[in-house]
């Protein structure tokens, strides 16, 4: 019976543990997907930009 305690306390403590590894996971990963997602944004905004000045220059050359 003592061992099942001890093996109880133990799995508590593991369990403690990777909650507090969890919490400061996520408070280390939190800044990188926002700076990811952030940076995506900017790709994508940059995208859009080339494909604009692209349909720019198509069009005045269509006018010609």
């Amino acid at each position: 019976m003592f061992r099942i305690e001890q093996k109880l306390r133990q799995l508590k403590q593991v369990i403690t543990i990777s909650d507090e590894i969890q919490d400061h996971l996520i408070v280390i990963t939190d800044p990188i997907i926002r700076a990811a997602m952030e940076q995506q944004l900017v790709d994508l905004n940059a995208i859009f930009d080339n494909i604009k000045k692209d349909l720019i220059v198509e069009a005045n050359n269509l006018k010609i």
